[in-house]
């Protein structure tokens, strides 16, 4: 990268990988983006895990939209995953956000909520 390389959403993988499992999320985030900026006319996706990983750094600082930036990504890559909606339910739980418009999507992807999920949604009244 200093010498001016272009790496490919291989590259951008490996990294964004890598930064997870050093648990250095902000950097994970931004090499994730640079990947799925390659993506245009390649069949590749991330793995789950790091979807996912990605998804709980969010909860875990309480960055709600920039959840629900990501989830707009994700879905548009066909990635949305009952794990990733969990992660943004139980943001809008706990901020006590609506989650209807996180049910319509669910919905939509054809994703069912679980038994967790269904818990957010009723201990909530929501």
């Amino acid at each position: 990268l200093n010498r001016g390389g272009c790496p490919n959403y291989k590259t951008w993988e490996i990294f964004t990988e890598g930064w997870v499992r050093s648990n250095e999320m902000d950097k994970a985030i931004d090499t994730m983006r640079r990947c799925l900026s390659t993506l245009e006319d390649c069949d590749w996706r991330p793995s789950a895990s790091i979807v996912v990983a990605i998804a709980e750094y969010f909860e875990k600082k309480g960055k709600i939209e920039d959840a629900k930036q990501y989830l707009g990504v994700i879905r548009s890559l066909g990635l949305a995953s009952l794990p990733v909606y969990k992660s943004l339910l139980r943001m809008h739980a706990y901020s006590q956000r609506p989650i209807e418009y996180i049910l319509e999507l669910m919905h939509k992807d054809g994703i069912e909520l679980d038994y967790e999920a269904s818990a957010l949604v009723h201990e909530f009244n929501i």
